[in-house]
């Protein structure tokens, strides 16, 4: 009797053991699955940061990109670069490929290809049509007494292109 009891209780020992093993499995299976999920959750993050860190270096090229064309823009019409930059944040805040409200409008800079068909850059590109704003803002700036009237004119002759004006000269200081 005394053989079958310590039988027994190895045994229940055996299966406590096992049973303890069990749960621990159990538990090492869900942190696996914990970990799994959090590991899946970083690559995701990680493809979301990269994707963004693309995203802001394309944008810092386009930035460049502007700038220069901007200055050599300015440049080459004897307009301030600045001034030039104003008109265009104020058209399309920078945009390529801005929606204008009116369908004769185009590019950054705004231009109304309807009143300007005859320019010597192409509105219709987008290193051309910060070219012809330059072109058509030299042009306001020699032929009128002030770069307010030359704003307005390029903004158009309204009330609401006179505010805008008014907003681009207080923007703009030389």
């Amino acid at each position: 009797m005394k053989e079958y009891l310590q039988v027994i209780i190895c045994s229940l020992g055996v299966f406590l053991c096992i049973a303890f093993l069990v749960v621990k499995l159990d538990n090492l299976k869900s942190d696996l699955a914990t970990a799994n999920q959090t590991i899946a959750q970083m690559r995701s993050d990680n493809a979301q940061m990269a994707n963004s860190v693309l995203i802001l270096s394309e944008e810092v090229q386009l930035r460049q990109d502007i700038t220069s064309l901007i200055v050599d823009a300015g440049r080459s019409y004897n307009i301030d670069p600045k001034l030039l930059a104003h008109v265009i944040k104020s058209e399309s805040n920078f945009r390529p490929n801005p929606k204008h409200a009116v369908s004769h409008w185009v590019g950054p800079g705004g231009v109304n290809i309807k009143a300007w068909p005859h320019l010597r850059n192409n509105p219709y590109s987008y290193t051309g049509n910060i070219y012809a704003s330059a072109e058509i803002l030299s042009y306001y700036l020699d032929d009128s007494d002030t770069t307010l009237l030359a704003l307005t004119r390029y903004k158009s002759l309204s009330p609401q292109g006179f505010a805008i004006a008014k907003s681009i000269l207080k923007d703009y200081q030389p």
